[in-house]
């Protein structure tokens, strides 16, 4: 009889150091586990129980923050504010033609009158149609912002400049000193917003030119770039 249970025994531990700990070989997940006190903190779950963490209110890092629109978790579960979703277009409006840029040089139509100059030879990387506009007229660029995010908060910079343009298409002289500043708010969800911006045209420029305008969160000084855009358009030369 002691002899038997002896065996017994030996067979349940060998038993025991075989059978596999819980979660043991499973892949494990990170989530932010949610406290009682409401607080989130870093831990690593097995992989089959990520679902029932996330139904009782846990997220995961750089993931949306349950029940908190507007805020995400760091890579620490720490609560930050999301970067907000919105697009930026530039369109010119109030042009009177149109300029062509092709390898015969620029050709000019506006008001009944076309004309070529085969001079302004751009790099082929240029070549288009673009909007005209006479020096000494007023020139309208719009800044288009689109909110495609679920939450609107903070306030968007605008540093709009602009440059002449050579023939191999780098920069070349500034057309707006200093750079025009506009600061508004986010765009409410599924909305947008129009943002003006004008200057006078000088009458020494002519050929191709470029506007730039970036976008910030918050001020440009220690704001993050959301969005940089430009647009090339182009005054003749009037004698």
């Amino acid at each position: 009889m002691r002899r038997l249970l002896t065996t017994v025994l030996a067979v349940v531990t060998v038993g025991l150091l075989m059978a596999p700990a819980v979660g043991a070989g499973q892949e494990k997940v990170e989530v932010c586990h949610l406290e009682g006190t409401g607080e989130f903190h870093l831990i690593a779950v097995a992989d089959p129980s990520f679902d029932a963490h996330v139904a009782h209110g846990d997220g995961t890092p750089g993931g949306d923050v349950p029940g908190v629109p507007g805020y995400v978790f760091d890579e620490a579960c720490e609560t930050v504010e999301a970067m907000p979703d919105v697009t930026l277009r530039l369109e010119l409006v109030g042009s009177i033609g149109n300029t062509t840029a092709h390898a015969g040089g620029l050709t000019y139509d506006f008001l009944g009158n076309v004309f070529t100059d085969p001079n302004l030879v751009y790099t082929e990387a240029l070549w288009g149609v673009y909007e005209l506009y006479l020096p000494g007229d007023w020139v309208q660029l719009n800044a288009i912002v689109e909110n495609l995010g679920d939450a609107a908060t903070g306030r968007l910079w605008f540093i709009f400049g602009g440059s002449t343009l050579n023939l191999d298409g780098s920069r070349g002289s500034p057309i707006i000193i200093p750079p025009i500043r506009n600061v508004v708010d986010i765009p409410p969800p599924g909305s947008y917003a129009v943002v003006p911006f004008s200057f006078i045209l000088p009458s020494n420029f002519k050929a191709l030119n470029v506007l730039d305008i970036e976008m910030y969160l918050g001020d440009p000084a220690d704001g993050v770039l959301l969005a940089q855009e430009s647009v090339v358009f182009c005054p003749p030369e009037l004698n």
